[in-house]
C-alpha cells in the first residue's frame, strides 16, 4: 500500500472516530436533556395542582401545538407558537419577561451547565460494561506478548477477572475463534497473539 493511500486510510479513520466521539456525546446530552425536560414537566404539573387548591385553573401548553410539527410552517418561532398555544389556555399568561437580552444569555448559559452536570451525574450512575470472555482473553494475550500462555492460565486469569468459573473447553472455543479470525495463533499449546493490521475483504474492501 503506497504511503498517500495509507495517510489518507488513517484521516478517513481520524474523521470516524471523532463522529463516532461526537454522537456518543449528544446522545448522552439528549438523555440529560429529557431527564430536565421531564423535572420541568413535573413542576409544570405541581403549579397546576397548587392551582387547584386555591380553586383556580392554572392553563398548561399542550407541547404538542407548540414544538415544530408538520403544520407549523407558518409560524415565526417558536416563541410565536408558545404565545398562541398559552393565549389559548390562559388569559393571563407574562410575555414581558424580566430578562434583559444579557441576562437571558446567562440564564441560557447557566441552564447549560445545570444539564451538563446532570449528563455527568447520569454517565457517573450507568453501570460499568460487563466484560466478556472473549474480551478477557484477547487482554490476557495481549499481556502475555511474544511469550504467549497456555489455556489454562488465561482461564486462571478470566476466572480472577470475571469472578465465575466456567470450563477450560469455553477457553478452548475462544481461543479457535479468535484464530480463525487470525487474532490468535498456537504454537504446541501455547496461544499467542496475532498484531492487527490491515485485512482485505474477498471484495478487496478494507476493513477496519
Amino acid at each position: 500500500m503506497s504511503n498517500k493511500k495509507a495517510a489518507a486510510i488513517a484521516e478517513i479513520l481520524k474523521v470516524r472516530d471523532q463522529l463516532v466521539v461526537m454522537r456518543e456525546r449528544l446522545f448522552q446530552l439528549k438523555a440529560a436533556t429529557a431527564a430536565r425536560t421531564k423535572k420541568v414537566d413535573g413542576l409544570l404539573i405541581d403549579c397546576a395542582g397548587a392551582g387547584r387548591v386555591f380553586g383556580v385553573r392554572i392553563g398548561l401548553p399542550d407541547w404538542n401545538n407548540v414544538l415544530a410539527m408538520p403544520g407549523h410552517q407558518f409560524a415565526y418561532s417558536l416563541d410565536e407558537e408558545l404565545k398562541e398555544e398559552m393565549e389559548r389556555v390562559s388569559t393571563n399568561f407574562n410575555w414581558k419577561s424580566p430578562e434583559q437580552p444579557l441576562d437571558r444569555s446567562n440564564n441560557d448559559i447557566i441552564l447549560l451547565i445545570d444539564i451538563l452536570a446532570t449528563l455527568d451525574a447520569w454517565a457517573r450512575s450507568r453501570p460499568a460494561p460487563k466484560r466478556t470472555l472473549r474480551q478477557i482473553v484477547l487482554e490476557r494475550l495481549e499481556e502475555a506478548g511474544p511469550k504467549g500462555s497456555k489455556a489454562a492460565a488465561i482461564r486462571g486469569y478470566a476466572i480472577d477477572n470475571l469472578q465465575c468459573d466456567f470450563s477450560i473447553k469455553a477457553v478452548g472455543m475462544t481461543l479457535n475463534r479468535l484464530a480463525k479470525e487470525g487474532r490468535a495463533r498456537r504454537a504446541g499449546q501455547v496461544w499467542f497473539p496475532v498484531q492487527q493490521g490491515l485485512q482485505t475483504e474477498d471484495d478487496g474492501a478494507i476493513t477496519f
